[in-house]
Order: C-alpha cells, then structure tokens, then sequence
C-alpha cells in the first residue's frame, strides 16, 4: 500500500513539494489523471490503515483495503501509468509497447 500510495502521489503531483513529479518526466502537454472522489476516498482508507499517526487508525476489518478497493486502485493506477507513458520524452520511451 505504501507503493500505491506514492505512485497516486507522484502521477497526481501531491505530495511532498521536493518530491518528483510525473511531469519531471513527461513533455510539455502532459495531461494530469482525475483525482475523483473514488480515488481520493480510497487514498484516504490507505492513510488510514498504514503509517500514519492517527487516532483514527482503521481497526474494523470492513473499514480496511479490501479486494474490491485493491482492484479499483489498481486499475487507476494502470490507467494512470497508460497515460503517463504517452507523454513520456522521446529520450524515455521504451524501445517497445508496454501495454
């Protein structure tokens, strides 16, 4: 989850303001994921269950990442990678299609 977590960050430009960027990467009209309110509602349950000092730590295991919102990050998360590498630089751009 914390894996998930960065990546949301770094393809929707959150975060920490040292940290890289999707765009570091990309060229000029790169165009940034929707931050829907799935998403950000499934980021929060991850902000909830792994490393962070809360008192509003999920305890419940209705209240933790389930199968369901695994699938749903994930494939934000492919959409997101999609999107990303056709706005990779030339000098990025794998030699051949990854998806």
């Amino acid at each position: 989850m914390h894996s998930t977590r960065n990546l949301n960050e770094f393809f929707l430009e959150v975060g920490w303001d040292h940290a890289l960027k999707a765009s570091d990467f990309t060229v000029g009209d790169y165009k940034l994921p929707p931050n829907s309110e799935e998403r950000k509602a499934l980021i929060a349950k991850i902000n909830k269950q792994i490393s962070h000092l809360t008192d509003q730590r999920t305890l419940t295991a209705q209240q933790k990442i389930g199968e369901r919102d695994r699938t749903a990050l994930y494939d934000h998360l492919v959409a997101d990678f999609k999107n990303f590498t056709q706005y990779l630089r030339p000098e990025l751009r794998p030699m051949q299609q990854v998806f």
